[in-house]
């Protein structure tokens, strides 16, 4: 599925377990309940994605994935397990982390400005020269 086109896609607990997304383009899309583990979804684009749905307690799981360069900026991300996960040079600008797992997770060079980090979850996380704020 590398370079693939997934935009505004409702793709809701799709097993994507070990796929190769590299480069896919998934802007828009519902991943609400998606299994990403072990996925690679390195320099793909996830702008404005729903990856968790508060009503249903629905979110994807991206636990031990690669995500190295991707831009996920204004998606929901609340309450998904990221755990040992690669987010290296990611762009996740106001995304909503909200109570997400991120422990042990790789978030160097990333910028996470203006992101909802309340009741996150970033231990042993790597932050090496990550941007929390814009100034």
């Amino acid at each position: 599925m590398v370079n693939c086109n997934l935009r505004n896609c409702n793709l809701e607990h799709c097993n994507f377990e070990q796929a190769n997304l590299t480069n896919c383009v998934m802007d828009g899309s519902f991943l609400i309940g998606c299994n990403f583990s072990r996925a690679r979804v390195d320099f793909a684009s996830s702008r404005n994605c729903m990856f968790h749905d508060a009503s249903s307690r629905s979110h994807a799981i991206l636990e031990g994935s690669s995500w190295r360069g991707t831009d996920f900026e204004d998606s929901n991300l609340s309450c998904v397990n990221m755990c040992a996960s690669s987010f290296k040079r990611a762009k996740l600008r106001h995304c909503n982390l909200r109570s997400s797992n991120l422990a042990g997770a790789d978030l160097g060079e990333s910028d996470l400005s203006g992101c909802n980090l309340q009741d996150a979850n970033l231990r042993g996380a790597n932050t090496l020269h990550a941007t929390f704020n814009k100034t």
